[in-house]
């Protein structure tokens, strides 16, 4: 190349031209972490045998009321699954509502009563209610001494009510005050 001025040859060499890549190809590889890493954390501290969490997108019967928020997921160990739902409700007359339909819903049209024997699920299952909330848990540790403990751990002391169910039996009725469990 000549400039216009001088006789002098002057190389410009390619690679000054083109673009240059601002990072390295280990750069590029992104880390995909799980949303729901905080609450597997959470939930391990109850149970170290969760290895894992996602999301439940199996829909509940439950799913069809206008819970203020809800969430389900799957808390995965090495030969099981648990499904933990929970659903927080504006007030105490929606959640009533809830979860009596559901309770309805369950009976096959026989009258229910609060105390009477009822099958939540196929597996083992255990349900949390006070007021505003409901926890739902479903598969084989769900049914587990733990989960209360863990919710005592989280400022949840005294529940309305508390089903527990063997898997392939009825659940038994109890109410938690300050801490205890007792039998309906």
């Amino acid at each position: 190349m000549y400039s216009c001025k001088t006789d002098q040859e002057k190389v410009i060499d390619i690679h000054d031209l083109l673009p240059v890549a601002s990072s390295n190809e280990s750069d590029t590889t992104e880390k995909i972490e799980n949303p729901y890493q905080s609450e597997l954390l959470d939930f391990q501290l109850a149970i170290p045998e969760f290895l894992g969490i996602s999301k439940c997108d199996e829909k509940h019967f439950l799913d069809r009321f206008t819970a203020d928020t809800s969430s389900s997921l799957y808390l995965i160990t090495d030969k099981d699954t648990t499904i933990y739902r929970d659903y927080v409700f504006q007030d105490s007359i929606r959640l009533k509502g809830a979860f009596f339909n559901w309770l309805d819903h369950l009976s096959d049209g026989e009258e229910l009563m609060i105390k009477d024997p009822i099958k939540i699920d196929r597996s083992s299952a255990q349900l949390f209610t006070n007021d505003t909330l409901i926890i739902l848990l479903t598969g084989k540790r769900a049914n587990d001494e733990v989960w209360k403990d863990y919710f005592i751990s989280k400022g949840f002391t005294d529940w309305k009510y508390v089903l527990r169910q063997n898997a392939g039996r009825k659940a038994v009725w109890y109410t938690m005050k300050d801490k205890k469990m007792i039998k309906l």
